[in-house]
């Protein structure tokens, strides 16, 4: 059991490095859109999605959903699209 818990730590903490690796090297062709979105792992362990360009995250009692847009013409275009549906 010790073993099969040590082999996942090392699993996910390698699994992590390599993502930080890879970032910075695809880095210059995929530019800051890959350097915004957040990491697998803590991801994983996070009540968070992440979208290019959108983050939703949702409240305590998972009632309603906080979103939150890195572009302000996005976000604009959404409240349009969903007028009923968004609060003021």
């Amino acid at each position: 059991m010790l073993g099969a818990a040590a082999g996942l730590a090392a699993g996910l903490a390698g699994g992590f490095l390599c993502e930080l690796v890879a970032r910075v090297l695809l880095a210059p062709v995929f530019g800051r859109a890959l350097l915004r979105a957040p990491l697998l792992m803590p991801s994983l362990l996070t009540d968070v999605d992440h979208v290019a360009g959108l983050t939703g995250r949702p409240n305590a009692d998972l009632s309603r959903v906080s979103l939150t847009f890195a572009h302000d013409d996005v976000a604009a275009a959404f409240a349009v699209a969903n007028a009923a549906r968004v609060p003021e």
